[in-house]
């Protein structure tokens, strides 16, 4: 089940994405990896989706930190978006087609 802030009840017993942060005791390394990632992130643009690979076990699973990037370079996590959170082993700058959209 997602557990996304605010779902309606109607909508919280659906399959979906899970938005649940790394666990306090992995935050600082993957806060590092974000922050190297992060420096990938052109001048100008205002955010990206971070990858994170990870392993539990000997499985590997990537997760996602949607970043804003603030004037003089400052990231901010504005959401995390992952089920289960193991041990990071590397991340990057989604280079993808998804982006921002204004209306």
């Amino acid at each position: 089940m997602p557990n996304i802030p605010g779902l309606p009840s109607d909508i919280q017993p659906l399959r979906g994405v899970q938005m649940n942060p790394p666990p306090v005791e992995l935050m600082p390394s993957i806060s590092a990896m974000v922050k190297k990632a992060g420096e990938q992130i052109a001048e100008g643009e205002k955010g990206k989706a971070i990858w994170i690979a990870q392993r539990i076990g000997e499985e590997k699973s990537v997760n996602l930190a949607i970043v804003h990037k603030h004037f003089g370079g400052r990231l901010e996590v504005m959401h995390w978006i992952g089920k289960e959170w193991g041990t990071p082993e590397s991340a990057g700058v989604s280079t993808g087609t998804a982006g921002s959209w204004s209306f």
